[in-house]
């Protein structure tokens, strides 16, 4: 799918996804914290869209150099790291259910720390924005 097919719904789902923005191909709508961990004021959730049948990690309170990264029981992985302020997201990898991803954060002190894999419904209310990004 091209990601001129965005205007109502999923511009992709599933494999279509790996490696694509989520708010660019819509998959933000609808989408939800599958897992989520902490470590000090960084705070880090697997985010995961039913619609796209993706999920991303996404890193919040965190530091420019600090990394989000996701990835499947398969190996495949996305991250980014912060290039200014304190938020970022990964880029998609395809997600046919919560349980076969999970989110890690590797800090710029040398820490590293992960989610466990996503459950099966939302942690809490979470914003679904994800264009706020380092």
């Amino acid at each position: 799918m091209s990601e001129e097919r965005t205007a109502g719904g999923p511009g992709c789902i599933g494999t279509e996804c790996r490696a694509k923005d989520p708010q660019r191909l819509n998959c933000h709508i609808g989408v939800w914290t599958a897992a989520a961990a902490q470590r000090g004021d960084a705070y880090l959730e697997l985010r995961y869209s039913p619609g796209c049948r993706s999920a991303w990690a996404r890193l919040t309170e965190a530091g420019v150099g600090d990394t989000a990264r996701v990835m499947t029981e398969q190996g495949v992985i996305q991250e980014r790291s912060i290039s200014y302020d304190g938020d970022t997201y990964s880029m998609m990898v395809e997600a046919p259910y919560p349980a076969a991803v999970k989110a890690c954060a590797d800090l710029r002190d040398g820490e590293n720390f992960c989610t466990g894999v996503g459950g099966g419904k939302p942690l809490r209310e979470s914003v679904t924005d994800e264009s706020e990004r380092g």
